[in-house]
C-alpha cells in the first residue's frame, strides 16, 4: 500500500524542515512478513562478514560493466550458445588487455 501526501499538507507541515524530501511524500506500508524480512537483510548488511564478500561482488560488477559499456555485451550478435560463447571468449580476452593497460 503506498500513500501519497498532497503538495498542500506537505508545506504546511511543521516538520517540513527534517523532511529528506523536497516534494510530496510517498510512504510505502507492507506487510508484516516483507517488512521482517527487510529488517533482516538490512541487519545482515551490516555484518562485517557481508562487507568482505560484497567488496569481491564490486570488483566482479564493475568487469560486468566493462564488457556492457565498452563491448557491447549487453545482447549478443549471434544465435545460438555456441556462437554466443565465440563472442564471448574474445570479448574476456579484450577485458583482461583493458585491465593490464589501466
Amino acid at each position: 500500500m503506498r500513500i501519497r501526501f498532497s503538495v498542500t499538507y506537505c508545506r504546511l507541515c511543521q516538520l517540513k524542515p527534517q523532511c529528506t524530501w523536497d516534494g510530496r511524500r510517498l510512504i510505502t506500508l507492507r506487510l508484516r512478513e516483507e517488512h521482517e524480512i527487510l529488517e533482516a537483510a538490512c541487519e545482515h548488511e551490516a555484518q562485517p562478514a557481508f562487507s568482505r564478500e560484497y567488496s569481491q561482488r564490486t570488483g566482479i560488477a564493475g568487469t560486468v560493466l566493462a564488457g556492457v559499456g565498452v563491448l557491447h555485451l549487453r545482447r549478443s550478435r549471434y544465435l545460438g550458445p555456441a556462437k554466443t560463447h565465440l563472442q564471448h571468449v574474445p570479448a574476456a580476452a579484450a577485458i583482461n588487455l583493458i585491465r593490464i593497460a589501466i
